[in-house]
């Protein structure tokens, strides 16, 4: 009995340790595409910037009803911190500065809710979206130094968009995947 609890705790923490890369069965940076009511649509799951050592993760979405070179970034923040309003994600590329302003307001995802007020913990996460082009894509892409920035009222966070290990859940190498998925493939 005493060997199974060992066998059964070590599996419950193996799993518990792997539901970061594989949250509701899908690991970030796994792209997906879909037929719905409103056309093909391909879905980047937010990626962690470098190898899970940020605060940031990045997505994408397109829908090919969009315009062709209209696609929208989704920014996720781990923790209950909440983005400005106005130019709330900052993007280094190369010396080149980008700011963006969100399309929709921030989407809290908390873990628990206590009494009659929202317990936040550092699990929680943040998301916006922000509407972008092509260009840009391919500009973060192909960066030699990439740096992201979120904006917050008391602060920021950022990070280098900087890693390329297809073996790794990172944001870099999956913008790449969903770059020739949206842009390239489609255009045969």
């Amino acid at each position: 009995m005493r060997t199974f609890l060992i066998i059964l705790s070590l599996y419950l923490s193996g799993c518990s340790a792997l539901s970061e890369f594989t949250i509701g069965g899908v690991r970030p940076g796994a792209i997906t595409e879909n037929i719905s009511s409103v056309g093909k649509e391909i879905t980047l799951k937010p990626a962690w910037l470098s190898q899970g050592n940020s605060d940031i993760k990045l997505g994408l979405y397109k829908n090919l009803r969009m315009e062709r070179d209209d696609v929208v970034l989704i920014v996720v923040v781990r923790g209950a911190h909440f983005y400005l309003d106005k130019r709330s994600l900052e993007v280094m590329i190369d010396g080149e500065k980008f700011s963006f302003d969100p399309v929709d307001i921030t989407d809290v995802e908390t873990s628990a809710q206590v009494a009659s007020y929202t317990y936040f913990s550092d699990a929680d996460e943040v998301s916006q979206r922000y509407l972008t082009k092509k260009g840009f894509i391919r500009k973060l892409i192909d960066a030699r130094d990439a740096r992201v920035r979120v904006n917050r009222p008391h602060g920021f966070v950022e990070g280098p968009f900087s890693d390329d290990d297809p073996k790794l859940p990172s944001a870099r190498f999956a913008f790449k995947e969903f770059y020739k998925k949206a842009w390239e493939q489609n255009a045969k």
